[in-house]
């Protein structure tokens, strides 16, 4: 197989099928298989989402999905949204973002619904019968929080669904992301909103961050786009020294920065459900493709 994903011991294997590739500065072409296609925050856009999976496996019907996380909340059909990337199998796999977390700590009794996380049908159907039995909760808790995407001809990418501390190696991002992950699939969430828990600050930064104070802390106040960060803020891949800047990123997460290209980081999340884009980054040509947000999907925030 010319390619395979990778990971610490502990996180659940992508499967066999998978295969990825290429580098943003290196993109690899070759046709001769399958394409791997990393997708931004879908937030309960099914509607969009079909559209965007029916044109990528037009033209290349064996492709392999990577979703950066979010797959719920906000939108109208989150529901709809898991059972979509479920039925995809192995071709697929799932980044866990705040969203993804948020709704499983509902479901486990740590945390409450909020307004505008349009999420109750999740919550009264969480098993479904057709067209086979499935658990969408154990499914969704057994998914990684951080993801290495390895390709025999090119670099590894690093995904995950927000950020990363600038102090963390990639290795100590993988341990990390593995303890957090066996915690959440034992049913253990006292980590959950908790500060001085070291899982808690894991799942802060890789699932929420975006600037950071002078002391490395998330200035969780600023959510705007590049050019209104406060001069207190470094938005955390601009950090100087980031212990990942000689590795290829790429995140979702931050819908006001849109697509944005940094050195060797990539962020993908352009704000769909407010009626932005829903984007897939090609592993493979680091080309993107782009369905806008179809009116049925779009939230209206006025």
């Amino acid at each position: 197989m010319p390619g395979s994903f990778k990971s610490a011991p502990g996180v659940l294997s992508p499967g066999a099928g998978f295969v990825a590739g290429g580098d943003l500065n290196s993109p690899n072409t070759d046709q001769n298989r399958p394409d791997t296609w990393v997708i931004g925050d879908v937030h309960g856009c099914h509607a969009t989402l079909s559209q965007l999976l029916e044109s990528l496996q037009e033209s290349d019907p064996a492709c392999h999905f990577v979703f950066v996380g979010d797959l719920v909340g906000k939108g109208r059909s989150s529901l709809e949204v898991l059972k979509t990337v479920h039925s995809l199998g192995d071709r697929a796999e799932v980044i866990l973002g705040n969203h993804d977390l948020h709704l499983l700590a509902i479901h486990a009794q740590v945390a409450t619904a909020r307004a505008g996380d349009r999420l109750e049908e999740c919550l009264q159907h969480t098993a479904i019968a057709q067209p086979k039995p499935w658990d969408w909760p154990r499914w969704l808790a057994e998914k990684p929080l951080a993801l290495i995407v390895a390709e025999v001809s090119g670099s590894p990418w690093l995904v995950v669904h927000a950020g990363l501390h600038p102090q963390w190696s990639v290795a100590e991002v993988m341990t990390r992301a593995v303890r957090l992950s066996q915690r959440i699939r034992s049913g253990d969430w006292s980590w959950y909103c908790n500060p001085t828990d070291p899982d808690g600050v894991t799942a802060d930064y890789l699932t929420r961050v975006r600037g950071l104070k002078k002391d490395l802390s998330l200035a969780d106040q600023w959510t705007g786009a590049l050019d209104s960060c406060p001069p207190t803020v470094t938005p955390w891949f601009q950090v100087e020294d980031r212990e990942t800047r000689e590795h290829a990123t790429i995140t979702g997460h931050w819908a006001a920065l849109g697509l944005v290209r940094h050195q060797k980081h990539i962020s993908i999340d352009t704000g769909c459900v407010y009626g932005g884009a829903l984007v897939a980054l090609s592993l493979q040509s680091g080309v993107t493709q782009q369905i806008e947000c179809l009116p049925e999907d779009r939230i209206v925030t006025d």
